[in-house]
């Protein structure tokens, strides 16, 4: 808006003092042309780098989640680590606004690096049991501050993993998943505008753990 109210002044001005056509024979003239070109400059600048500040991409270099939320395109950016306590894979996705704040996480823990198809239950990365888990939570504010927490559907076939592959040579695990979570009722609703229930169908991922 002040971009635009300056350029409107600007030729306002030159209307006013009948400056259309300026003489470039007369120094009045070549000043005009030049600072209506510098002028110009430095509007492309602004607005070069405006754009360009709005343009986060994400970092896929670690892996790459895909797949249908709620009816919905969602893609995560990817990271996997070996288990704490050794069992299996960890592996998280995070998504992002496009000025590059965190606003979702949908975490996997103690995935077997193995061909198979796992259920997954409420179990985080620090109980010392085989029970492949799944989370998902939303960020609000710079991407610091926890919103909304989900817990995965325990119910049969509601919820599961399917590792397609482990090569371990470029520690590279890959699969699918599909994914039933509701709000966690032991937690408060930080945003009623999040849904009740979240569904994640035909997901694919591909994740390097890290060593």
């Amino acid at each position: 808006m002040m971009l635009n109210n300056n350029l409107s002044h600007f030729w306002g001005s030159i209307y006013e003092k009948k400056f259309f056509y300026p003489n470039l024979s007369t120094a009045k003239g070549q000043i005009l042309i030049m600072k209506y070109l510098i002028y110009m400059a430095c509007c492309i600048f602004l607005l070069t780098s405006a754009t360009s500040c709005n343009k986060f991409k994400p970092d896929y270099s670690g892996g790459k989640a895909v797949a249908l939320k709620n009816g919905q395109v969602w893609v995560g950016q990817g990271r996997g680590t070996v288990n704490n306590w050794g069992i299996g894979m960890d592996m998280s996705f995070y998504a992002y606004n496009r000025f590059g704040e965190l606003r979702q996480n949908l975490s996997f823990r103690k995935i077997p690096a193995k061909g198979g198809t796992y259920s997954l239950f409420n179990s985080n990365s620090q109980l010392q049991d085989s029970l492949s888990g799944c989370n998902f939570f939303t960020i609000s504010h710079d991407g610091d501050v926890l919103e909304d927490v989900y817990i995965v559907d325990e119910a049969e076939a509601a919820s599961f993993v399917t590792v397609h592959s482990y090569d371990e040579a470029s520690r590279l695990l890959s699969g699918e998943f599909r994914v039933k979570l509701f709000r966690d009722p032991t937690d408060n609703i930080s945003n009623p505008a999040n849904p009740d229930t979240i569904v994640f169908e035909h997901g694919q991922f591909q994740v390097w753990i890290e060593e």
